[in-house]
């Protein structure tokens, strides 16, 4: 599916240009929080579809083996960079790492956010890490184990109670940019993303991602054009953040069945989903290269207009960033994902017939 690696590239694009880009520059769109947003949503999606195929399993065993490749799995495909990060970050002495590191590493830094109420540097991005990791961590028993007859009411429970939860807060007036990071304030985004793979009628599921499409490009429209002239009320960032998770369902859905035209040739563009590939690596290190930069800069003797000026700067930062994170992906991350071959889904006998057109692709996202 590389319509979805690239949608990955342009989540990262997203979150980056919050965090390099002067505010002023932001055109009023909640760059950073759409990305990670788009990011939930597609993890909810892909992993759900993963766990729902492990769901097949012959007998309890085989059902305890998946699960445990699953974990084992995502352990391989995580972890190394983000230990390594932290690691190389608190031997360069990076303050915000070096004070924070029972938190980070044991991901939890959401909760350290909450607790703290503001950000804290270069690792403020790594609260969405932590949520994706709790969510990892709860979200296989809940699909490999629950009846399969309470399978959907169960998630659309945690979507209506998520966003239940963030429409209270609104009512209540009470809102900071660090409340996102508790765990049930994300559920709706993850949610969504599990709904749609619980459907599993091809037709039907186009049907409601047109009509999530639907419903919530208008919703979302208004909300952004009444911000925008003035008017705010409470209710109206509520509207803004649980429309334009629909919105992002259907981008999903056309995405994993194959967008055609302009759009189709865009993201399939071989740059595009290439930084998809390596899409983990730059949403890791990107918050660390505005710090790298000037350093890289006085190493290498660049000339002075190179590291001066917005332009030149973004460029800059771009570059560093795709570069150490493809080193990244090729030294260390590909590597380690061979071992996957290790940790099947299924016992060997049942992996000898080929994957389905669906499977193949999902498990080579897990």
């Amino acid at each position: 599916m590389p319509q979805l690696d690239a949608l990955r590239a342009l989540a990262v694009a997203a979150v980056a240009w919050s965090h390099w880009a002067p505010h002023e520059l932001h055109g009023g769109i909640l760059w950073g929080p759409y990305g990670v947003k788009l990011f939930f949503v597609l993890s909810g999606f892909l992993i759900t579809s993963i766990l729902l195929d492990c769901r097949q399993a012959d007998s309890p065993a085989d059902a305890w083996l998946a699960l445990r490749s699953f974990y084992v799995r995502r352990f391989l495909r995580l972890m190394p960079l983000y230990y390594a990060t932290l690691l190389f970050a608190a031997l360069c002495n990076v303050k915000p790492v070096r004070e924070t590191l029972g938190w980070t590493l044991s991901y939890t830094a959401n909760f350290y956010f909450f607790q703290r109420g503001s950000w804290n540097g270069v690792i403020s991005h790594f609260w969405s890490l932590a949520v994706e990791e709790q969510f990892y961590l709860v979200w296989p028993l809940v699909i490999m184990f629950l009846p399969t007859r309470w399978l959907k009411p169960a998630v659309i429970g945690t979507v209506v109670a998520s966003a239940g939860a963030w429409l209270v807060l609104a009512m209540l007036n009470f809102h900071s940019p660090v409340m996102a990071t508790l765990p049930v304030l994300c559920c709706d985004a993850l949610g969504l993303g599990a709904l749609l793979a619980l459907i599993n009628d091809s037709s039907t599921r186009d049907r409601l991602a047109k009509i999530a499409l639907r419903v919530g490009l208008p919703c979302w429209l208004a909300a952004e054009i009444l911000s925008r002239a003035g008017i705010r009320h409470p209710l109206l960032l509520w509207l803004q953040q649980e429309s334009v998770l629909l919105v992002f369902v259907w981008i999903i859905q056309r995405a994993a069945v194959g967008f055609s035209g302009p759009v189709g040739k865009v993201l399939e563009n071989r740059v595009l989903v290439g930084l998809g590939t390596i899409s983990y690596g730059l949403y890791i290190l990107h918050n660390f290269a505005p710090q790298m930069l000037g350093p890289l800069a006085r190493a290498l003797d660049l000339p002075r207009w190179a590291s001066r000026g917005l332009p030149n700067r973004m460029l800059l930062m771009s570059l560093l960033t795709i570069a150490v994170a493809w080193v990244s992906w090729q030294v260390m991350e590909q590597p380690i994902q061979r071992w996957k071959r290790f940790f099947p889904y299924r016992p060997k006998k049942a992996e000898a017939g080929p994957a389905t057109e669906v499977e193949a692709p999902l498990r080579r996202a897990a």
